[in-house]
């Protein structure tokens, strides 16, 4: 009886890892490696962390260098 309690918490954290893979979310702006500051800060604003400000003046920063 003690081996089945077993293999169901073992099953059950199975189940709890691959439901967390699949809710994981990804960012396909960050993760490409030959992206270009422009774009990294494109997805910054259009995630809302940055104001539309901020983001005009780091893109003019970015094309002054």
């Amino acid at each position: 009886m003690m081996i089945f309690g077993f293999v169901f918490w073992i099953v059950l954290l199975a189940i709890g890892l691959i439901a967390l893979k699949g809710f994981q979310v990804t960012l396909p702006m960050l993760s490409r490696q030959d992206a270009s500051p422009e774009e990294f800060l494109k997805a910054r604003y259009s995630r809302g962390e940055i104001t539309r400000e901020e983001f005009e003046q780091m893109r003019r920063e970015l094309r002054q260098v």
